[in-house]
């Protein structure tokens, strides 16, 4: 299972990506693509879009961490759109993909 842990405290927000769905093999399971597109083209808008210099990525093999600093209005709506993402794709793949926020409502 994919287990995402996003939580947002002060001006500072967290997440963690780790886990497998086990929909297919490595390499080769659409879920786990879909997540990790989804993430990654977050934190590369985060980079050119915003210009967030405060930023850090974590990256081993199943597990994404990543920490921005100073999270602000700018941020609000491309992180929105990176939540919507996530939650269709667990509500599609309730057994292989579970989210916890805290700190965070996406409506």
């Amino acid at each position: 299972m994919i287990e995402i842990f996003i939580k947002i405290t002060n001006n500072d927000l967290y997440i963690n990506v780790k886990g497998h769905s086990l929909l297919d093999k490595k390499g080769k399971d659409l879920l786990c693509c879909a997540v990790s597109v989804l993430i990654q083209n977050w934190y590369f808008s985060e980079l050119e879009i915003c210009g967030k210099k405060n930023i850090k990525l974590n990256k081993t093999n199943n597990n994404y961490e990543i920490k921005l600093e100073n999270y602000d209005n700018n941020d609000k709506l491309l992180f929105k759109s990176l939540c919507l993402g996530l939650l269709k794709l667990e509500e599609q793949y309730k057994k292989n993909i579970k989210i916890i926020m805290e700190g965070y409502n996406v409506s």
